[in-house]
C-alpha cells in the first residue's frame, strides 16, 4: 500500500484518525511498522527528495498505512524527518495512540502523606478520569476492556500525571494493577486479559524455519513467590496477609529471586472474624494462587527468543499476528516451547512481514514494573 499524508489530527469523537488530505507518497521506497508487546507501535518511512510530497513532509503531519494483515488503516505522527544522501528523506513517527497518552491528570487536592485510592476496573479508572475532571481535556479516544476485576487504584487521583503512565510504565499504572496487553486502533484503546490466539502452527529449525537467532536470558526467571494479599475484617477494617515464600518446582536458577506477588483477588471474599484471626485459609489459598501463577507464567524458565527473519519462513506466517501463540522446536538449542509473537516489523508497502521475533519481550511494560518491585534475597 502507498502512505496517504495528512494535514492534522481530526479530534471529533467520530473521526477517524486524521483530516485534511494532502496525497499519497509516490516515491516512498520504504515503510515499515513496528509493533510489540512493550507498547512500542512506531513507522519508519523512507522516500525519494523527488516525491510531490515532499514539501509537505513536515513534523505533526499524519501518515496513514496499514500496519499489520489484520487490523484497518492506522494513523503515525511524524516526529522527525531527516534528509540523507543521496537524495533521501527518511521520516520517523509514532501511532495516534501517543496523542493520547501526552494527555494530564492534574490530581487532587488532598494531603501529600495520604494516598486517596477508589476500587475500580479499568473502565472505572478510565471513566472517572474524565467523568470528574481529573483530565479536562475531551478526547476522542474511547477506551475498553474485558477485564472485570478492581483494584484499589491511585495513579491520576493523587497528583499530575501523564496518562501514558495511567495505562502502563508506571508503579500503580494499569498494568501494574491487572497486567493485560493493550490492541491499539487508532483511537480506540482496548485493554485485554490476554491479545492473540493459540495456534497450532510449529516453527521447527530446518523444516520450515531456515534461520534462527536465540537470545536466551535469566533476569526474568525466579526461585520463589512471595505471596500477600489483602483481606477484609468484620470490624470493617483490612489487614494485609503475607504467606511463606513459595519455591517455584523445578526452576532454573542457582541463585535465590523472590517474585512478590498481589494474590488479593484470590481472598477477597474472605472476611476476618474475631481478635486473633486465623490466617491458615487465607495463606493456603495464597500458595495455591501462586503455584498457579507460576505455571501459568513459567516464572521458574529462562527466556528463550528467537529472531524469524527469512523470507519463506514470514509468508508462512502471513496470517499470524502479534501476540499468537506458536510452537517452536530448535533441535540445535535443545529447544522446545510455546511462545508468544512478542514484536514484529510489517512492510507496509509490500504487505508482508519483514520480521517476528517469536518469544519473551525483555522490555515489557509489566516487566519493567517487575524489575522496580522484584526482591532479591
Amino acid at each position: 500500500m502507498i502512505p496517504k499524508l495528512y494535514d492534522s489530527f481530526d479530534t471529533t469523537v467520530a473521526a477517524a484518525g486524521a483530516t485534511g488530505y494532502l496525497g499519497k507518497l509516490t516515491k516512498c521506497t520504504k515503510c515499515l511498522v513496528n509493533e510489540s508487546t512493550s507498547g512500542v507501535y512506531t513507522l519508519e518511512t523512507e522516500t525519494t527528495l523527488n516525491d510531490p510530497m515532499v514539501p509537505n513532509l513536515l513534523s505533526q503531519r499524519i501518515i496513514q498505512i496499514k500496519p499489520n494483515p489484520h487490523d484497518p488503516l492506522q494513523c503515525f505522527e511524524i516526529q522527525d524527518t531527516e534528509r540523507i544522501a543521496p537524495g533521501t528523506i527518511k521520516l520517523t513517527a509514532q501511532h495516534i495512540k501517543s496523542f493520547a497518552c501526552q494527555l494530564a491528570s492534574e490530581g487532587d487536592v488532598g494531603y501529600t502523606d495520604a494516598k486517596y485510592t477508589y476500587n475500580l476496573t479499568p473502565a472505572g479508572v478510565w471513566n472517572k478520569l474524565f467523568a470528574d475532571s481529573y483530565i479536562r481535556d475531551a478526547t476522542p479516544f474511547q477506551f475498553s476492556s474485558d477485564i472485570t476485576d478492581k483494584a484499589d487504584c491511585y495513579l491520576g487521583f493523587n497528583e499530575p500525571v501523564l496518562l501514558g503512565d495511567i495505562l502502563g510504565g508506571a508503579e500503580g499504572s494499569l498494568m501494574d494493577m491487572f497486567t493485560g496487553e493493550y490492541h491499539f486502533d487508532n483511537y480506540s484503546i482496548k485493554y485485554l486479559k490476554a491479545r492473540g490466539k493459540k495456534t497450532n502452527y510449529r516453527l521447527r529449525y530446518g523444516r520450515n524455519l531456515s534461520s534462527a537467532k536465540q537470545k536466551e536470558t535469566i533476569s526474568q526467571t525466579y526461585s520463589h513467590i512471595l505471596p500477600y494479599g489483602t483481606v477484609s475484617r468484620e470490624n470493617g477494617s483490612s489487614i494485609r496477609v503475607y504467606s511463606p515464600p513459595y519455591e517455584i518446582p523445578n526452576h532454573e536458577r542457582k541463585t535465590k529471586k523472590v517474585f512478590i506477588l498481589d494474590c488479593t483477588s484470590a481472598v477477597e471474599d474472605i472476611v476476618l472474624s474475631g481478635q486473633t484471626p486465623d490466617y491458615t485459609q487465607v495463606q493456603s489459598l495464597m500458595t495455591d494462587y501462586a503455584r498457579h501463577y507460576a505455571h501459568s507464567n513459567g516464572l521458574g524458565k529462562r527466556n528463550v527468543s528467537i529472531d524469524v527473519t527469512a523470507r519463506a519462513d514470514l509468508d508462512a506466517m502471513l496470517k499470524l499476528g502479534l501476540c499468537d501463540s506458536v510452537k517452536v522446536v530448535l533441535d540445535e538449542f535443545g529447544t522446545s516451547t510455546t511462545a508468544k509473537i512478542t514484536a514484529v516489523t510489517y512492510d507496509a508497502l509490500a504487505e508482508r512481514w519483514e520480521k517476528m521475533t517469536v518469544g519473551a519481550s525483555a522490555t515489557s511494560l509489566a516487566k519493567i514494573i517487575l524489575d522496580r518491585r522484584k526482591y532479591n534475597l
